[in-house]
């Protein structure tokens, strides 16, 4: 049987104004050839299917095509619901896709015992038992313990940590179970597939990814999961396998949904499971809208753009970062007259301070004697790229946590 693994669509994404609207309609297209060709029978859409709750009606329009399309080529879909995504919204909907071969999670099962509606037993072209899928969607906090007061964050930490585990455990016994219970011929392989959208241990985020902070826990350790033949993972839009064996992957969003991705090469994985073995494999999707980042001193960026032919076929999104401690209007002009005619759109000019800035400073004014550890803490926060403003502040947050345990350590050992 062959898989194919994405996530983090964000249908009804708006680009510093932009809609995505025909590059995820080129997606679908894309995709659903791919599925044609390489004989697919299953796609897994391993959460944010779409980017707010309350999405637009031309981004459902688009979540129903994409439902259409697949069924259409005799393909079943699997779609986990993400932080992103709306439960409500998606339960809509989910008893009639079930007729088109989708299945829709947007909660944990806790009852495993009792029902099965989140370990899925898929069956290839056949009609013959192919993989079992644990369907695990984005878990919060209350789907999964309830905690008390009085508790500390630590405590609460390891015990939502204990949960996770737990129920990913569950979830994997009762594959286990339905697997044994199969009139497999010898040699016949049912992988037992697991999903997830969360931030695990190792995987490297992009400024477009919202921090999860599942209770207290931001980050599980690749530990936590069972063995599965493969555990296809959501949230984080760079492509990357967690831990050495490469089982533990996320695919990553399939267009750039910040300028940080734009130098990412997009892929969904194809998992193939046969007899013999399991196979993994990258597949580049195409670039829809061209985008480019050029950053640098205005001479560097000037030298950019004079040399870049933007020959796309639709107009080149651009974000031009310059690095200097002073900017002005005249800076703007330079750089659209640079620009006039060209098949460029500007959406995004910033200045970004040089990163030797605090060095200097420290060494022609200050010492670090003279500076607090906060005071150097928020220099460094300053100068940072690529950092939002609702990124700064949890940073923040965490931190001044930090400061405060350590202090509170200190206090505990005088």
């Amino acid at each position: 049987m062959k898989i194919l693994h994405t996530s983090d669509w964000h249908l009804g994404q708006h680009f510093m104004g932009k809609t995505r609207h025909e590059e995820h309609r080129q997606l679908i297209d894309w995709m659903v050839s791919l599925v044609e060709v390489e004989q697919i029978e299953l796609v897994i859409l391993a959460g944010d299917v779409f980017d707010t709750g309350a999405p637009p009606s031309y981004a459902r329009e688009l979540y129903h095509s994409l439902v259409v399309s697949l069924f259409n080529v005799k393909c079943q879909l699997l779609i986990l619901a993400g932080n992103h995504d709306s439960v409500s919204m998606l339960n809509e909907s989910k008893s009639l896709l079930s007729y088109m071969n989708a299945n829709v999670v947007t909660v944990p099962v806790l009852e495993l015992e009792e029902r099965l509606d989140n370990v899925l037993m898929m069956k290839n072209a056949s009609g013959e038992p192919a993989a079992i899928v644990c369907a695990v969607p984005f878990l919060r906090p209350k789907d999964l313990y309830q905690s008390f007061e009085g508790e500390s964050e630590q405590f609460k930490k390891d015990k939502l940590l204990s949960h996770i585990a737990a129920y990913y455990q569950k979830q994997f016994d009762q594959a286990l179970r339905l697997r044994e219970g199969l009139d497999l011929a010898e040699g016949q392989a049912v992988p037992i597939i697991g999903t997830g959208h969360l931030t695990v241990v190792g995987g490297d985020a992009t400024e477009s990814v919202r921090d999860i902070y599942v209770g207290s826990v931001d980050n599980v350790p690749g530990s936590t999961f069972p063995e599965f033949d493969y555990l296809a993972l959501g949230h984080i839009h760079r492509p990357q396998k967690v831990g050495r064996e490469g089982r533990i992957r996320y695919c990553g969003s399939p267009i750039p949904l910040s300028f940080d991705e734009v130098s990412h090469i997009k892929q969904v994985v194809v998992f193939e499971s046969t007899d013999i073995a399991n196979t993994l494999r990258e597949v580049a999707v195409p670039r829809f809208q061209p985008m480019m980042s050029i950053k640098g001193s205005y001479a560097e960026v000037t030298e950019a753009i004079t040399t870049e032919t933007f020959d796309g076929d639709k107009p080149t999104w651009l974000e031009i970062k310059v690095e200097s401690l002073e900017f002005g209007a005249d800076v703007q002009n330079r750089i659209n007259d640079l620009l006039e005619g060209k098949n460029a759109e500007l959406l995004r000019l910033t200045r970004v301070k040089p990163l030797n800035t605090l060095q200097q400073d420290v060494a022609n004014n200050e010492t670090l004697d003279e500076l607090s550890v906060t005071d150097v803490f928020e220099r460094l926060i300053d100068e940072v790229d690529g950092v939002d403003d609702e990124q700064k502040r949890v940073q923040r947050v965490l931190f001044a946590e930090l400061l405060s345990e350590m202090n509170t350590d200190k206090g505990a050992e005088k």
